[in-house]
C-alpha cells in the first residue's frame, strides 16, 4: 500500500463516514434454473433447506404446498420457505419459469414476502435475468444444473455478483410490499378525510335540499368518486345518509315542540309536508305526528342513525 504524505496534500478535508449495515446477508448459494414447461407438465414436489424464489417469465403456473394453492401469471414471482414441501405445474399452457435458491443469515424480513404473489418491477426483473445468467456458469454441475459447456468460465466476481443481486432483489420485493401498504394506508386516510369533510358539509346544510351533484360540486369531487368513497366507508349511500341526517334534525325540532309539521317541513326544505311525512316514516317506522304523540306521552326520544 502506498503511504500518503498528508503534508503534500492541497486543502485536505475530513469526511464523515457511514458504516455499511446489512439487514440480512446471503450465506449460501445453491442453484438457479431456467425451465420451459409443456402445458401438462407437473413436478412431483420437494422440500429443502434453501429459500426458493420463483419467477414466471411467460405462461401461467400453479404452485402448491400442504397449506395453500396459488396461481401465478406472467411477470409474477413467489417465495417458498425453507423445508416447505412444494409442487409446481403448468396451468394448461406453455411456461418459462426461473428459480433461484439460497440461504440467509437472518430471514425474519423474508417471511414478509413468503407465500404471497409478488410483482417485481422492471429493475428487479433485470436482477432475476442477471442472476440466472451468471448462475448458469457459477452453479454448473451442481444440484441438477448442467455442467459447463466448452469455453464457458466465470466472469470477474461472478459469485459476489450473484450474491449481491439476490440481496438487491429481495430488498426490492420487500420495499414493493411496504410501498403498497403505505399507499393503501395513505389512500384510506385520504378517503376518511373526504368522508369526514362530507359529513361536516351535510350537517351544515340540513335546511337545504341538496342533490348528489350539489354535494359533489361543493366539495370539489365528481359524483361517482364521492359516492363510491362514502358508500365504501359508511355502508350507506350518500343521499340516504343525508336524508337520515335531516330526519334526525326533524326529530329534534319535533321534540322541542316550537314548530308545526308544516313549518318543520319548510325549514328542512322538503317538497311538501306529505313527502316529509313519507320520508320520516320510511326511516323511523312512524309518522311525524305519531312521533310527536309519543314524545308527549312518554317523554322519550330515539336517534334513527344509531
Amino acid at each position: 500500500m502506498n503511504e500518503i504524505n498528508h503534508a503534500n496534500l492541497k486543502n485536505p478535508i475530513t469526511l464523515e463516514t457511514t458504516l455499511p449495515q446489512s439487514v440480512f446477508n446471503i450465506t449460501k448459494l445453491y442453484s438457479t434454473f431456467s425451465y420451459f414447461y409443456s402445458p401438462r407438465y407437473a413436478f412431483r414436489g420437494e422440500s429443502h433447506e434453501a429459500w426458493e424464489f420463483i419467477f414466471v417469465q411467460s405462461g401461467e403456473v400453479v404452485v402448491e404446498t400442504d397449506d395453500y394453492t396459488q396461481t401465478l401469471s406472467k411477470g409474477q414471482a413467489f417465495m417458498h420457505k425453507p423445508w416447505e414441501f412444494h409442487r409446481i405445474k403448468a396451468n394448461n399452457t406453455t411456461c418459462h419459469v426461473m428459480f433461484i435458491s439460497f440461504s440467509v443469515d437472518n430471514d425474519d424480513e423474508l417471511y414478509k414476502i413468503a407465500g404471497i404473489p409478488l410483482q417485481p418491477n422492471n429493475t428487479q426483473k433485470q436482477y432475476i435475468y442477471d442472476i440466472v445468467s451468471n448462475g448458469i456458469v457459477l452453479f454448473a454441475g451442481k444440484n441438477s444444473v448442467p455442467p459447463r459447456k466448452g469455453g464457458e468460465s466465470e466472469g470477474f466476481a461472478t459469485n459476489q455478483t450473484v450474491k449481491n443481486l439476490i440481496e438487491l432483489l429481495l430488498i426490492g420485493c420487500i420495499r414493493n410490499l411496504e410501498s403498497k401498504s403505505q399507499k393503501n394506508t395513505a389512500s384510506t386516510q385520504a378517503e376518511q378525510a373526504i368522508v369526514s369533510y362530507t359529513i361536516d358539509f351535510l350537517n351544515d346544510n340540513l335546511t337545504k335540499k341538496l342533490s348528489l351533484k350539489d354535494i359533489a360540486n361543493n366539495l370539489g369531487y365528481s359524483v361517482s368518486h364521492i359516492s363510491n368513497i362514502f358508500k365504501k366507508s359508511m355502508n350507506i349511500s350518500l343521499i340516504n345518509y343525508y336524508i337520515k341526517l335531516r330526519i334526525k334534525r326533524a326529530h329534534e325540532l319535533i321534540a322541542e315542540g316550537k314548530m308545526s309539521m308544516k313549518e318543520i317541513s319548510e325549514y328542512l326544505d322538503f317538497d311538501s309536508v306529505q313527502y316529509f311525512s313519507t320520508q320520516f316514516k320510511k326511516i323511523t317506522g312512524i309518522t311525524p305526528t305519531q312521533y310527536a304523540a309519543v314524545i308527549k306521552m312518554k317523554n322519550w326520544h330515539f336517534d334513527p342513525l344509531q
